[in-house]
């Protein structure tokens, strides 16, 4: 499979159809218990951190192995490092001492960096952390 389809990696053009998928405050969001279902961890509730799930989630629907994980410092060891960040990498960020954020890279200013991932606001979209929270960056090795 080719990673890159329309000048960006597929994962990530399979990450933007999923834009506003959000958490139901009443009923489980089906699609987001579908990315849960794809770790171990398999939450049945979508207010569950889904950060990772979503990651895996998209890697997954492409071919590509994920970490299968649903805590989001589990991509520290995901594919190979990369320095500089090039579109749809993985981000992990710090969130305390041990508990992080996992997403896909669109770009950045000179504080922030922009992704696109999951249980950002509770939903699917566009958000920009900082970059003195970045951990890494990661590419898949398929």
């Amino acid at each position: 499979m080719r990673k890159i389809q329309k000048g960006k990696p597929v994962w990530l053009l399979v990450a933007e159809k999923e834009i506003g998928q959000k958490e139901d405050p009443i009923l489980e969001n089906s699609r987001i218990i579908q990315y849960h279902s794809i770790t171990t961890l398999g939450a049945l509730k979508d207010e569950v951190p889904w950060c990772s799930s979503f990651v895996s989630w998209c890697l997954e629907e492409v071919g590509i192995d994920s970490t299968k994980s649903a805590w989001a410092r589990s991509y520290l060891d995901f594919g190979h490092k990369i320095k500089k960040p090039v579109l749809g990498c993985v981000c992990v960020f710090k969130r305390g001492a041990v508990n992080g954020h996992v997403a896909f890279y669109i770009s950045e200013t000179k504080n922030s960096i922009r992704v696109l991932g999951g249980n950002q606001g509770n939903k699917v979209c566009y958000s920009n952390y900082k970059k003195s929270d970045l951990l890494l960056y990661r590419w898949p090795n398929k």
